[in-house]
C-alpha cells in the first residue's frame, strides 16, 4: 500500500486506539457487539465489525475514553465498510453524527493523552 504524501485533509487528529467499544445498528433489537477500534478522532472512528454495513447505516456506539470516565454514547454514520477476512471481519469507518460538547471533550482528552 502506498503512503499518502499530501496535505492532511482531516478536520480532527486521529490516534491509534486501545479502547473497547460496543456498537449496534440504531433502533435495533440485536445485541451489542464489542470490538477495539483501530483509531479514533473527535470526528469518528475506524473499527472492525462482524458484518459489512452499507454506506449511511447508523450505528450506536458506546466507548469509555478513560477508566474513570462515564461511557460516551454517540451515534455515527458508516462512511465505508470493506471485507478484511472473508465473511468474518470488516474494516468499518464511522463518522460521529451527534457528539455533544461533553462527549467531544472526553474524546479530545483521550486523544491528548495518547500523545503526538
Amino acid at each position: 500500500m502506498e503512503s499518502y504524501e499530501g496535505a492532511e485533509r482531516r478536520e480532527y487528529r486521529r490516534v491509534p486506539s486501545n479502547l473497547v467499544v460496543g456498537y449496534r445498528r440504531c433502533e435495533s433489537r440485536e445485541g451489542v457487539a464489542f470490538t477495539q477500534p483501530s483509531d479514533v478522532s473527535q470526528g469518528g472512528l475506524r473499527l472492525h465489525t462482524d458484518r459489512r454495513y452499507t454506506l449511511g447505516t447508523r450505528l450506536d456506539v458506546s466507548l469509555r475514553p478513560t477508566p474513570q470516565a462515564p461511557p460516551v454514547k454517540v451515534s455515527g454514520q458508516v462512511l465505508a465498510s470493506r471485507e478484511v477476512v472473508a465473511e468474518a471481519i470488516y474494516d468499518t469507518r464511522l463518522r460521529f453524527t451527534d457528539l455533544d460538547a461533553m462527549s467531544l471533550y472526553a474524546i479530545g482528552e483521550y486523544i491528548r493523552m495518547a500523545g503526538p
